[in-house]
């Protein structure tokens, strides 16, 4: 295998009820402690935690049944996380990743997961105050962070290249604004899969990845999450049961990976954002397989 990376694995962990993957499992400490020895097995350090399910046919929450889930779910196991391990809050909400890091988080390696797509005052003032917290920015054309929740209602009418041209200069805008408000914070950009985005444009953004990452040099971080999104399931066009349709995602997902590994340079920063991050050593082991 000429190109030696292969990425770094963030690992799902949802606490809600209602998540299409995985909604309900973990409903105490302990499965959700359970679920990160299993992902350490296979080598993932970073933990994304999620207490809100975006998927569209859900209803939003507010930030205090959010916080709620996670005093109960995830706060009581912080200190049992492995220390050399980076914590990311899945949340678009400020509030809800102020209270976290007022709660003890802050003595963590912290990353804010956000999904809105909005730099605004308040989002400026967080990461003033917590210079230590990585930032994730993603593409979302939603009009405000309220909006988040309804965000397929936002969407480009652009297809191809053009919407390749428009992501880009997207995120060359948000450097920008990073810039200019004086944000020392690590920012990792993500152009977040299934966020105001069709079918056609995820499978466009998919093919484009390779490009866009390396647009923008080796010092980005790039977050890539593919993993279980319905694009992927309408894809394999099966008539299946949603079990084995999702079964049947991961073999797209797979080739994406494989695709990605081959196409980015192995000096640029990707982590993939996963439901089961045993994919990602099954990919290595085949490529050394194959290609040795």
């Amino acid at each position: 295998m000429n190109n030696s990376q292969i990425f770094e694995s963030m690992g799902v962990i949802n606490i809600t009820p209602n998540s299409f993957s995985d909604g309900g499992k973990h409903t105490s400490s302990s499965t959700v402690l359970n679920e990160i020895q299993l992902m350490k097995k296979y080598g993932c350090k970073i933990f994304d935690f999620g207490a809100e399910s975006t998927a569209p046919f859900n209803e939003g929450i507010d930030s205090n049944l959010e916080i709620e889930r996670f005093k109960k779910y995830f706060l009581p196991i912080l200190d049992s996380i492995p220390k050399d391990s980076k914590i990311s809050i899945d949340t678009y909400k400020i509030e809800t990743m102020r209270k976290l890091l007022e709660s003890g988080l802050e003595r963590y390696n912290v990353i804010f997961n956000d999904v809105s797509g909005s730099l605004d005052i308040e989002l400026k003032e967080l990461l003033h105050d917590y210079p230590n917290v990585i930032y994730v920015y993603s593409h979302n054309l939603c009009s405000s962070r309220a909006a988040t929740q309804e965000h397929i209602k936002f969407k480009s009418n652009k297809y191809g290249n053009k919407f390749y041209q428009e992501v880009l200069s997207y995120f060359k805008e948000a450097e920008t604004w990073f810039l200019e408000n004086n944000i020392n914070n690590q920012v990792w950009f993500d152009p977040c899969f299934g966020f105001s985005k069709d079918y056609q444009q995820n499978l466009d953004l998919i093919v484009e990845t390779p490009n866009l990452i390396q647009e923008f040099g080796t010092n980005m971080q790039w977050l890539l999450g593919i993993s279980k999104k319905s694009f992927l399931r309408k894809l394999i066009n099966g008539d299946e049961e949603q079990t084995e349709q999702v079964e049947r995602s991961e073999v797209a997902h797979s080739l994406i990976l494989d695709r990605w590994v081959s196409q980015i340079p192995p000096d640029y920063q990707v982590v993939i954002r996963m439901h089961d991050v045993s994919l990602i050593s099954a990919v290595k082991r085949c490529k050394e397989m194959f290609e040795t």
